[in-house]
């Protein structure tokens, strides 16, 4: 849990972040927008790849408490709940396009062990959330029969390259409108009952 201090200096990493993209990203460039100097800012974080690792660590967080509040709902499919998710990510991700470049930034990650492995465990633990919707639709014969895992990888990797390129064309398109389409696209490859 960050202190509000820390969630201060996270939140402005993602306003320079927004405006002048990740590579402009550094420790004096964020104590200049809070007003600190780089010594009191080091006083919370070590360096900037911890700032990053706990900006990672906060969508993670916000990532399975909207999974775990879809399927606290309980009154819809699983499938629906996917699409939820999707869609609650892509408003997410939308109200806060700074988190696409660091959640996705393969580039910044080369030779970052730390924050690589952060990424890593987030995706992880979405993965981990997601396939257990899946085998519970399979179990509900609500999704198709086929490894979860791999369907993971579809609808995931379907929504990343989404993501990709709303984030390269300049967040030019409706991302919450595209991602619906996308999930309407990809139900009937998931639907176990196809007509």
């Amino acid at each position: 849990m960050l202190t509000a201090r820390q969630r201060s200096i996270t939140d402005a990493a993602l306003a320079v972040i927004a405006e002048n993209g990740i590579e402009t990203l550094t420790v004096k460039a964020i104590g200049k927008r809070l007003r600190i100097s780089d010594a009191a800012l080091y006083k919370h974080f070590p360096g900037k790849n911890d700032i990053l690792a706990a900006i990672v660590d906060l969508f993670r967080d916000g990532s399975l408490d909207a999974l775990k509040k879809i399927n606290d709902n309980g009154i819809c499919s699983s499938l629906e709940r996917i699409g939820r998710f999707l869609i609650d990510r892509a408003e997410y991700f939308s109200a806060n396009p700074s988190f696409v470049t660091v959640m996705f930034p393969e580039t910044m990650l080369r030779g970052n062990k730390k924050l690589f492995r952060t990424v890593l465990e987030g995706m992880d633990a979405h993965k981990q959330a997601v396939v257990g919707i899946i085998r519970q639709g399979q179990s509900a014969r609500e999704i198709v029969m086929e490894d979860p895992d791999d369907m993971f990888m579809i609808i995931m990797g379907a929504f990343r390259l989404l993501l990709t390129r709303w984030m390269y064309s300049g967040n030019d398109f409706d991302l919450v409108k595209k991602t619906r389409a996308l999930f309407e696209t990809i139900k009937p490859l998931l639907t176990a009952n196809k007509k």
